[in-house]
């Protein structure tokens, strides 16, 4: 047990000093000397160094169980290794100044036990922000849902405390899927690509295509040679070569672009983003992976909204692939993870009520026979055996937002679910279905639907996901036009995410545009203060 403490003013004009940046010595004597259960009785609800915030807590509650001895600070070796753990934060996307790495390092030599007891507090408090971020990301507010069971603050500073190696263990609680790993490469090669100066901005002008002669091949030679797009060659050569063009190529893959091996608008708007943007994006990106579970299951569903592209993954490869049709920028996708358990052929599509206010109901009004020509039904509030109303019935003048209906297509070529629609329940009411818009499909941004997700190839998933039925038996079951509900011999889990950089097994880092302007918002996120651990 402690020794009996100095009087009450002087302690808490002691204490304020010792949790600020105030010199000790300015305050306290030799005989006011607090231990680490006395900071932390003085401190109040919540621990602040820097831009770091923890709740008191859970860091009492670890120090409690180990009778308020000091963790860290025993051994210089042991201090030191806690600082370089937190300044790896950086290699994660992460700011080591959010874990008050500065002002840890400028007391990493304590000259007094009061300082002592500081320093083992200072870096228990930010190593068990950087855990919790690492595990759960930091940005909170925005993540979706939370993909990992809670651990606490004091469990996990407790398992740091025993660890052999902290290095190891802090690893440990970052996400551990080769996605993950090989994204953090990138920023680490991006951020070379930064102190070289980063790449040249190519000029404006007409299109650059193989076999042309044209001052700026120059620049563009050396913006895909900082990229390591185009390796090799005379950098100096005004010649649009062969190779050159294979670079483009790669480039347009890269970057979601039609790969025509031309450089338009399009494509020299994608290689003049500074270096600097592509490290932002990666840092966002490498958040979202926080956010998502380390077992996506061994047979899943992966859509990526900003990639608009499908993938089902089967163990560790990609079985099948197809393009997307997602919301548009008013009527976003949501982020989330669901099982599906069924498929619903031939479907009917009750019509959200927003959409059967603004879009449906006006149309009406303006023609008369626009739902029979739909095949739109108006059915009473009766859910198992609802009742249908006759249209010409309803004073559509009158009707707006306190329409008392319901309205419903029929299953046929102009039900805009298509054939199929593929259910994993959701509090969103989101699924993936056919769609009649074929054409949407050839565009590279495909931002069109009301928040579900259209789909290039169903009959191909349909056919994946019921390994009984042939292509050509689900083919005539959707040509059918009779409805039929198919449940899944298995749930299979669906992830829906919204990654705008990510890098494949072959080490290509790809970027995509953030239609949904989420990149700046997720940025803005993690360069506030965290919410107090708890």
């Amino acid at each position: 047990m402690p020794g009996p403490l100095f009087p009450s003013f002087a302690r808490q004009v002691c204490l304020a000093a010792l949790l600020t940046a105030a010199p000790i010595s300015a305050f306290c004597g030799a005989a006011d000397l607090p231990s680490i259960r006395g900071l932390l009785d003085a401190a109040g609800p919540t621990l602040t160094f820097s831009r770091l915030t923890v709740q008191t807590a859970p860091i009492r509650a670890f120090y409690a169980q180990r009778n308020f001895q000091p963790a860290w600070v025993s051994a210089a070796h042991r201090r030191e290794t806690a600082r370089d753990v937190l300044k790896n934060a950086a290699s994660h996307g992460l700011d080591p100044e959010d874990y008050a790495v500065p002002r840890i390092a400028d007391g990493l030599e304590p000259r007094t036990a009061p300082q002592l007891a500081r320093l083992d507090i200072m870096l228990s408090t930010a190593l068990a922000r950087y855990g919790t971020d690492l595990r759960e990301g930091r940005s909170t507010s925005l993540r979706p849902h939370r993909s990992r069971p809670p651990v606490s603050a004091a469990t996990l500073l407790i398992g740091a405390a025993a660890a052999p190696d902290l290095h190891a263990y802090f690893a440990g609680l970052a996400p551990r899927s080769p996605q993950y790993r090989r994204l953090r490469q990138a920023l680490s090669d991006y951020r070379e690509i930064e102190k070289r100066g980063g790449w040249p901005l190519l000029p404006e002008g007409p299109l650059l295509r193989r076999g042309m002669h044209d001052g700026r091949v120059t620049v563009l030679r050396r913006r895909l040679a900082a990229s390591k797009d185009l390796e090799g060659g005379d950098n100096r050569s005004l010649l649009f070569d062969a190779a050159l063009e294979s670079a483009i190529r790669r480039v347009q893959r890269r970057h979601g672009l039609t790969e025509d091996g031309i450089v338009g608008r399009r494509t020299r708007a994608a290689l003049n983003v500074a270096v600097q943007y592509r490290l932002e994006q990666i840092r966002v990106n490498l958040e979202r992976r926080r956010w998502m579970p380390d077992d996506p299951g061994g047979h899943y569903i992966f859509v990526n909204m900003a990639d608009f592209t499908l993938k089902v993954v089967e163990g560790e490869r990609t079985v099948l692939t197809m393009k997307v049709v997602v919301g548009t920028p008013y009527r976003q996708t949501p982020l989330f993870s669901a099982d599906m358990t069924y498929i619903d052929f031939n479907p009917f599509w009750n019509i959200p009520r927003r959409i059967a206010v603004e879009e449906i109901i006006p149309k009406a009004r303006e023609s008369a026979d626009y739902l029979e020509r739909q095949g739109i039904r108006v059915l009473g509030s009766g859910v198992s055996q609802p009742s249908e109303i006759r249209h010409r019935d309803i004073d559509w003048g009158a009707a707006g937002g306190a329409f008392p209906y319901r309205l419903r297509q029929d299953p046929g070529p102009l039900n805009p679910l298509g054939r199929v629609k593929f259910m994993f329940p959701n509090q969103f009411e989101v699924y993936l279905h056919d769609t009649p818009s074929r054409e949407l499909f050839a565009r590279d941004i495909r931002t069109f639907s009301h928040g579900c997700i259209r789909l290039e190839k169903p009959a191909a998933l349909a056919t994946h996901l019921l390994p009984s039925l042939s292509m050509a038996e689900v083919e005539q079951i959707m040509g059918a036009e009779k409805r039929r509900v198919v449940r899944l011999a298995k749930p299979v889990p669906v992830h829906l995410t919204y990654l705008t950089a990510w890098v494949n097994k072959d080490g290509s880092v790809h970027f995509r545009r953030d239609v949904y302007d989420r990149d700046r918002t997720l940025a803005a996120a993690l360069q506030k203060p965290a919410t107090p651990l708890n």
